[in-house]
């Protein structure tokens, strides 16, 4: 349902981390039917941005199933304060053994 706002929604992305602090480390997610983990947590700018124009769309919305990965998988273990930015449209088409919270 986004596929026509890809562009919109990566300059968006790359907005988004241009104006974090330097230390800020970020992990990059995409996903439609399937999650895909693009980065590992880092603060490289240039593997962010490269990361972010690379995501593209496939057959399905993963929304609650990627969220719960996220915050499960990826969150965890990480020190400190966390957060999670998401860039979707809300409608979730696809996802499997994931509600919304």
């Amino acid at each position: 349902s986004t596929q026509f706002k890809i562009d919109e929604i990566q300059n968006a992305a790359i907005t988004f981390i241009n104006q974090l602090k330097q230390s800020d480390r970020v992990t990059v997610i995409s996903f439609d039917e399937k999650i895909k983990v693009l980065t590992p947590p880092t603060n490289d700018r240039n593997v962010l941005r490269n990361a972010i124009r690379q995501i593209s769309f496939g057959g399905g919305t993963s929304l609650y199933q990627a969220v719960s990965y996220t915050i499960n998988q990826q969150l965890r273990n990480v020190p400190g304060r966390k957060a999670i930015v998401l860039f979707t449209d809300g409608v979730d088409t696809t996802s499997q053994g994931a509600g919304y919270y």
